[in-house]
């Protein structure tokens, strides 16, 4: 049933989640769409805090775009993603990729400085008077191994941590920054972020119907667009498995396929897990959200696949390593290495 009411221009910006028709001072509202929970969003007075000085400039730069270019809102989003991810993400996912190729050239050279190692350890003075087991000895080859490892690292610029931290430091905060302005210009986070206000172009089928679905304020009708994010995540999550199986060699690669490789696998199965939450949670989720996930999880893996094609992690074969003395680690420039297609 529909109610006819008066819709100030001024608490536009605080209505509930509803649809809004073409006139936006008087019109026809329907009751209020369902959120991610039946009870409608609770409030969240740390992102009003938060919203003006980092949600509110993103929402207003589309805003801004949007006017701008007068592209539609289903072309918008996804430009907007890929320019996003482009100038932003991308760059430190380039040096990311960098640091782990050096990681990857650089394992041969600790790979070959372990049994030297061992060998100066078991022949030291200690030893030979039957101070240490061969137990101890492999304990402490293995200390020596990870400093030496994580000096060399730091020398070369390839510090492990850098990793590990820099990329999801930056692209963990855009991607949920970006989900919550598009969920609040969806009027799905009435309560939760007040400082941005419902978009009307969402409801209008001119800026949002396209394809299979009316607008972006409502969930997918047909959950097509959380089945291609299910379906590209999952991909994803393949795809840096069997790449991460490829470049171990043969022997570890079938340890890592059969007995080995806990860690990995562990890792690779939460991955998978984790796609299929995502994906129950898209099938509640506004068009319009589904859409910035979408894009942004295909770009993801075109990233992955271009950097596979134009930066791919080279194994280097360890018989290949030319044998050195002495304590000191061989460096790269000091070593003949061969370059072997995984």
């Amino acid at each position: 049933m529909y109610h006819r009411v008066r819709v100030a221009s001024s608490s536009l910006r605080q209505s509930a989640p509803s649809r809004l028709s073409n006139r936006h001072t008087t019109g026809l509202v329907s009751a209020p769409r369902r959120g991610f929970h039946a009870t409608g969003a609770k409030p969240l007075p740390l992102l009003d805090t938060i919203a003006p000085w980092t949600l509110v400039p993103l929402h207003d730069a589309l805003q801004a775009v949007h006017m701008g270019t007068g592209l539609p809102w289903y072309a918008l989003i996804p430009l907007a993603t890929v320019a996003m991810r482009t100038a932003v993400t991308l760059p430190v996912a380039i040096a990311n990729r960098v640091r782990t190729r050096k990681q990857v050239a650089l394992a041969p050279v600790l790979a070959a400085a372990g049994p030297v190692l061992r060998a100066k350890l078991a022949a030291s003075e200690a030893a030979r008077q039957g101070r240490l087991t061969t137990e101890q000895v492999t304990v402490l080859a293995q200390k020596e191994a990870r400093r030496r490892r994580v000096d060399l690292f730091r020398r070369h610029g390839c510090q492990v941590w850098k990793s590990v931290v820099l990329l999801p430091l930056v692209q963990m905060p855009v991607w949920v920054g970006t989900s919550l302005v598009v969920r609040a210009m969806c009027g799905w986070a009435a309560g939760g972020v007040t400082a941005i206000g419902v978009e009307p172009g969402f409801s209008v089928p001119a800026e949002a119907a396209f394809a299979w679905y009316p607008d972006l304020v409502t969930a997918d009708p047909y959950g097509v667009l959380p089945l291609i994010i299910g379906a590209v995540s999952l991909a994803n999550v393949e795809w840096n498995t069997n790449n991460l199986l490829n470049r171990s060699g043969s022997a570890s690669r079938q340890s890592l396929q059969s007995q080995g490789g806990p860690v990995q696998r562990v890792v690779a199965n939460l991955s998978r897990v984790g796609v299929l939450f995502f994906m129950t949670a898209a099938f509640q989720a506004p068009a319009a959200l589904c859409l910035y996930w979408a894009s942004s999880a295909s770009f993801s893996f075109v990233q992955n696949v271009a950097f596979d094609r134009f930066l791919p992690l080279h194994r280097v074969d360890p018989r290949s390593v030319t044998a050195t003395t002495g304590s000191a680690v061989p460096t790269p420039n000091r070593i003949e290495t061969r370059v072997i297609r995984a």
